[in-house]
């Protein structure tokens, strides 16, 4: 954990997923100085049409509306200030490796508690 979770449209030409989310994981690790093998990242594509904003469906991700949306798991321990770090390394990886504006990017902060996660065949508690 943290676990990065985003969701959008497909893009209009094809993108090397596998190095995209690679490098998203790296670039993430790398703002938060955190080792990339606690970092997991998925990206899932909407069908075309399956998104709008402000009453207009897109068929294709665009680079200015219709913001990722993105789903940032963090552990209970993380102290505001690392879930705000974690918030800003997000964006800025995603930024950096897709060239999306930051300001087309919609990302929230899940906390995930101590006992409420079941991970490597056992419940998962920290102090």
């Amino acid at each position: 954990m943290p676990f990065i979770h985003i969701t959008s449209l497909p893009p209009q030409e094809p993108l090397d997923m596998p190095a995209v989310l690679e490098n998203i994981s790296q670039s993430f690790s790398r703002f938060l100085g955190l080792e990339v093998k606690f970092v997991t990242a998925t990206w899932n594509f909407l069908p075309p049409g399956h998104y709008a904003t402000g009453g207009q469906a897109a068929q294709f991700q665009p680079l200015n509306s219709h913001p990722l949306l993105v789903n940032l798991v963090v552990p209970g321990f993380y102290r505001n200030e690392q879930v705000a770090k974690a918030l800003q390394a997000t964006a800025s990886a995603i930024h950096e490796v897709t060239q999306i504006p930051k300001t087309n990017l919609f990302i929230q902060a899940q906390v995930a508690k101590s006992g409420f996660v079941f991970d490597n065949g056992a419940l998962v508690a920290w102090n």
